[in-house]
């Protein structure tokens, strides 16, 4: 889902909501969002549902909006670097952000909108996350069966603070049950573009 948020002052606000970062094809649907919007002087990225998924799927989705080392993974052999490639989309580089985090949000949904916070790049509004943001890896046994086994956890470059014990904590908070709200009344949405106005000024 993206969309123009309505706004009275006429500030052209985008939003998009990201699912997850299992779809391999989430990458170019951003883009095409960031095509369509154009110069924008604001974004919310939602990702209040999203429960993480690929590294190969969220690296591209970072490299939208910052670049360079972003964090380490760490385990306990040593550490291997986060390493972002710009790709920007009008100026999705430099956009003042928002993003939006709810309990749902897990794993790399949680490294995607702690290190857009980590970097200055986007404030965060919702609810603290879950705290789930180790690297998981496949073992194979003789009999066909496979274990799934956390490696390695993720350190940010600045704050180095364990996103696996406390979760991203926002900003600012807001919550509402889904069923209580509507896209114009979503109080997520409202305390972003709050957020957003007032770096304008």
């Amino acid at each position: 889902v993206a969309n123009l948020v309505p706004t009275r002052d006429g500030s052209r606000i985008g939003y998009i909501f990201i699912p997850t970062f299992l779809d391999s094809t989430i990458p170019d649907q951003i883009k095409k969002a960031l095509d369509g919007f154009g110069e924008l002087d604001g974004l919310i990225i939602d990702n209040r549902m999203n429960g993480g998924g690929s590294s190969s799927v969220l690296m591209p989705t970072l490299g939208f909006f910052t670049s360079g080392t972003v964090g380490h993974f760490i385990s306990r052999t040593g550490k291997r670097p986060m390493e972002i490639q710009a790709k920007p989309v009008h100026n999705s580089q430099s956009v003042p952000l928002v993003v939006l985090i709810g309990k749902d949000t897990v794993s790399y949904a949680e490294v995607f909108s702690g290190v857009l916070q980590d970097l200055g790049r986007a404030k965060i509004v919702g609810q603290t996350s879950r705290g789930n943001v180790e690297t998981l890896r496949g073992h194979n046994f003789p009999d066909g069966s496979q274990a799934w086994i956390a490696q390695e956890s993720f350190q940010p470059i600045r704050s180095k603070v364990g996103w696996e014990k406390n979760g991203v904590k926002p900003d600012v908070e807001a919550y509402a049950e889904w069923d209580t709200f509507t896209f114009e009344t979503d109080p997520g949405v409202t305390a972003a573009v709050k957020l957003l106005r007032s770096n304008q000024k």
